[in-house]
């Protein structure tokens, strides 16, 4: 039994689809409990289910970081690829700044990326005090009252 190619190829983009957005959420998961496993004092899968509870109702900001990030990153790699790897140059003394000029490039985006994580973690936890402050408590009771839950589950 043979499907038609429309299928085929439909069913095949939104697999991909449905593929790089569940790709590009776990990366941003990961990347702010990685910021909360540096700023907060939960490390491993507490981290992630921090990041998760965090997240909520920002997922299409962490999208557009990923993806700003990853637009870099291609842009540098792609630029080494052609530059330093490919092109073929009489003395090959271009190579000598290139390489580490795209490196330093490629670090810059990756700073640049951490940077934004963290600026991304204190938005969401900025954003999830306020809905939790709309219940009338203020934000230091809020505060105190996340550290003696995390005390007590320890």
């Amino acid at each position: 039994m043979l499907y038609p190619p429309d299928i085929v190829v439909c069913a095949g983009l939104f697999t991909v689809l449905a593929y790089s957005v569940v790709y590009a959420h776990t990366i941003i998961i990961c990347n702010l409990g990685g910021v909360i496993a540096v700023l907060e004092e939960v490390a491993g899968v507490s981290a992630l289910r921090r990041s998760v509870q965090l997240m909520r109702g920002q997922t299409h900001v962490g999208l557009l970081i990923f993806l700003g990030s990853t637009i870099g990153l291609a842009f540098v790699e792609g630029l080494f690829e052609h530059r330093v790897k490919t092109l073929s140059y009489g003395d090959g003394s271009s190579r000598l700044w290139e390489g580490p000029l795209l490196v330093l490039m490629y670090s810059f985006v990756m700073l640049i990326d951490s940077m934004m994580s963290a600026v991304f973690y204190f938005t969401c936890r900025s954003s999830s005090l306020d809905f939790l402050d709309e219940e009338g408590a203020s934000v230091e009771e809020l505060e105190m009252m996340r550290a003696d839950n995390s005390d007590a589950i320890r």
